[in-house]
Parts: C-alpha cells; sequence; structure tokens
C-alpha cells in the first residue's frame, strides 16, 4: 500500500513536472518564433502565465527573450505586468532585460518601461563590466533616457506613482460621486415613488374621511330619527293615555248621566205617584171637609131669618 501511494505520488508530481516543461518550452517556443499574437494570448487567457513568466530557458527568462527578438511593446509591457522582478534577473552574460533591449536598440517605450519598474538596472554591470548606459541607443530620445541619473528616475517613477496613485483616487472619487449621484437617482425614483404613494395614501384617507363623515352624518341622522321616533312614540302613547283617560272619564260620566237620568225618572215617577196619592188623599180630605161643612151647614141656624128679625 505505500509502495502504492509513493507511485501515485512520483506519477502525479512528474506529471505536473511534465506540463510544466511543456507549458515553458511552449512559450520559449512561441517567443523563439516571435509568434506575438500567440504569446499575448497565452499571458491574457492562461492562468499558469504567472508561473511560464518566472521560468528560464538557458538562462534567459521570457523577458529577456523578448526583449532579443524585438518583440512589440505591447508584449513586453504585458511580460512586465506579470512579472516585474524580472528586470532584476541577469541571463546569459549577466544581462539584465535592459541590456539586452539596449543592445537590440529596442523602442524607447520598452527601455523606459523597463528602466522605470528597475531603475538600478542603469548602473548595473554585464559580464564584460558595461551597464545599459555604456550600450547607447541611436534615438537621441532613448539615448536621453539611458543617460538620465538613477535617482531621477526614482523622483520620476515617485512623481508617477504618486500622480497614478492621484489618478487612482479620483477615479475612486469619480467612482464614488457616480455611484452616489446613482444613488441619488435611485433615492429621487424611490422618492417620487413614495410621494406617489403618501398621495395615493392621501387620497384614500380623504375618500375614508369622507365615508366617515357619511357615516357620522348617518349615525346622527340615525340616532336623531330615534330620539324623534321615540318622542312621536311618547306622544302617541301620552296621547292614547289622555284618550284612554277621556274614553273612560266620559264612559263614566255618561253611565253616571245615565244613572242619573235613571234616578230622575224614577224620582219624577216617585213624585208623580206621591202627588196622584196626594191629589187622592186631598181629594178625600176635600170631600169630608165638604161633608162636614154640609153636617155644619146643617146645624147651623138660618141666617137669613136671623138678619130679618128687627131689634
Amino acid at each position: 500500500d505505500e509502495f502504492s501511494d509513493l507511485s501515485a505520488a512520483f506519477r502525479f508530481l512528474l506529471k505536473g513536472w511534465l506540463l510544466r516543461v511543456m507549458v515553458v518550452v511552449a512559450l520559449h517556443q512561441l517567443i523563439e518564433q516571435s509568434r506575438w499574437d500567440s504569446v499575448l494570448e497565452v499571458l491574457a487567457s492562461d492562468p499558469t502565465c504567472s508561473e511560464q513568466a518566472r521560468q528560464t530557458h538557458r538562462q534567459d527568462l521570457p523577458l529577456h527573450m523578448a526583449c532579443e527578438r524585438h518583440a512589440p511593446p505591447e508584449v513586453v509591457v504585458q511580460l512586465l505586468r506579470i512579472f516585474p522582478e524580472a528586470c532584476q534577473h541577469k541571463g546569459r552574460g549577466d544581462n539584465l532585460p535592459l541590456h539586452v533591449a539596449a543592445h537590440r536598440n529596442h523602442h524607447i517605450e520598452v527601455l523606459e518601461a523597463i528602466i522605470r519598474a528597475y531603475p538600478e538596472a542603469l548602473d548595473q554591470t554585464n559580464e564584460a563590466s558595461f551597464t545599459p548606459r555604456h550600450i547607447g541607443h541611436s534615438d537621441i530620445h532613448a539615448f536621453q533616457s539611458l543617460r538620465r541619473p538613477t535617482c531621477c528616475w526614482h523622483q520620476l517613477r515617485g512623481d508617477e506613482q504618486r500622480e497614478e496613485n492621484q489618478e487612482k483616487r479620483l477615479q475612486s472619487l469619480f467612482s464614488g460621486v457616480e455611484g452616489a449621484l446613482q444613488r441619488v437617482e435611485k433615492a429621487d425614483v424611490r422618492f417620487d415613488r413614495m410621494m406617489e404613494r403618501l398621495e395615493e395614501a392621501g387620497r384614500r384617507l380623504e375618500e375614508l374621511q369622507k365615508v366617515d363623515g357619511v357615516e357620522e352624518a348617518m349615525e346622527k341622522t340615525i340616532l336623531e330619527t330615534k330620539s324623534n321616533v321615540a318622542r312621536h312614540m311618547q306622544q302617541m302613547e301620552n296621547h292614547l293615555a289622555t284618550i284612554e283617560d277621556d274614553i273612560d272619564s266620559s264612559t263614566t260620566k255618561e253611565m253616571m248621566a245615565k244613572a242619573a237620568g235613571r234616578a230622575h225618572q224614577e224620582e219624577i215617577l216617585r213624585l208623580q205617584r206621591s202627588t196622584v196619592d196626594n191629589g187622592k188623599r186631598l181629594k178625600r180630605e176635600v170631600a169630608e171637609i165638604k161633608s162636614q161643612l154640609q153636617e155644619l151647614a146643617m146645624d147651623l141656624p138660618d141666617t137669613e131669618a136671623i138678619a130679618a128679625q128687627p131689634e
């Protein structure tokens, strides 16, 4: 088991080493063949490009080889971006990439890109004890760049770095301002939407208030109607009670009147009977008186005869 594990680990490492060698050889082959478009494609899309830029081929890095074959400035700049420390690596003949670029009379853009990455390269000697300043250049501007003091390049690089940082800060500030403006615009949109919702809520509130007013008016009307109905009912009950009292009173009076009438009639009849009885009794008494008077008259002497007698 241990042997099989070691064998698997060895195969894995061997596979990785072979892949690494193939990649490096492929990159160096592309540079040796001056297939710059393919080199740019590999450096832009291959995730192992940083590892590839660090591998040497015959003591030279890909940057040495690109400068040796007078690669386009974009290739050199891309290699510097991926592995800036390549400017400090001495290849064959103890040459730095700047030695090679100056010797190949490279474009000023390439020279200044390498100097900015490593200004001390201007003072570094190769195997022949030459610095890049000693090599010179056919272009006057490139020659002036090589002859410029190293401290000036440090100061220039510092100024450029500050300008780059300032530009980054400005860019960040502009991005922040742009982002803030976008947020403000979004906030304005949200504010407009909120105002629309508030207006809609206000309209609904007014409608609800109107409904509440109608409900209050209806409640008031209902209360007034109930009060009026209760008052009318009370009045009707009072009126009915009065009518009932009047009816009861009228009935009592009528009954009393009828009773009084009946009593009066009975009294009249009684009086009539009494009168009749009294009349009859008076007639009897008159008849008796007449009879007594007649008897008295018969007993009295003749008054006329008495009157006719002389005194």
